[in-house]
């Protein structure tokens, strides 16, 4: 994904933490065992695979959960520029028993909305703008897109994925 009109350094794009309020939120929901695409400074579950050291996308989500005798409930906030990646890897994941939070930009337009959409369980509109929180550890204000969570669990094929929204506050 392009970061047109940007003014966050290159280094920094890929490492905006999720809002702890959201967090907390979703959690609250769904008790989540691993944050899959954290760094050891983000990290929110009990288990994070600390990306890009512990790379996610080499890891059997589902087996790596049972292995540990945990839910494979799984939190992701992607690095923005490599979502089409994790949509794959998620839809693959959730095939085989994760329910998985996936928080990305809304809808504008991007294919891969459409692949993660026909996939998912549900989709939650954010009504407002998040304020991510920096690499510096402040809130950063002033995003430019806004923002929605998928919500993937094993579903029949073809199920329609329920849309709803849910005001920032």
């Amino acid at each position: 994904m392009a970061y047109k009109d940007s003014t966050t350094p290159i280094g920094e794009r890929d490492l905006f933490r999720t809002p702890l309020p959201v967090y907390r939120w979703l959690d609250d929901i769904y008790n989540f065992s691993v944050d899959a695409a954290c760094t050891a400074e983000s990290e929110l579950a009990q288990i994070g695979y600390d990306f890009p050291r512990k790379n996610a996308f080499y890891i059997d989500w589902f087996a790596d959960c049972r292995s540990m005798m945990v839910k494979p409930h799984i939190f992701i906030n992607p690095p923005y520029s490599e979502i089409p990646r994790w949509v794959d890897k998620v839809i693959s994941e959730a095939n085989k028993g994760c329910t998985i939070a996936f928080l990305v930009p809304s809808p504008n337009g991007e294919s891969w909305h459409r692949t993660a959409f026909d996939a998912a369980s549900e989709l939650i509109l954010i009504n407002g703008r998040l304020a991510f929180i920096g690499a510096n550890g402040r809130p950063v204000n002033g995003n430019n897109r806004g923002s929605c969570i998928y919500i993937f669990r094993p579903k029949a094929k073809g199920a329609p994925c329920q849309v709803w929204m849910k005001d920032r506050d």
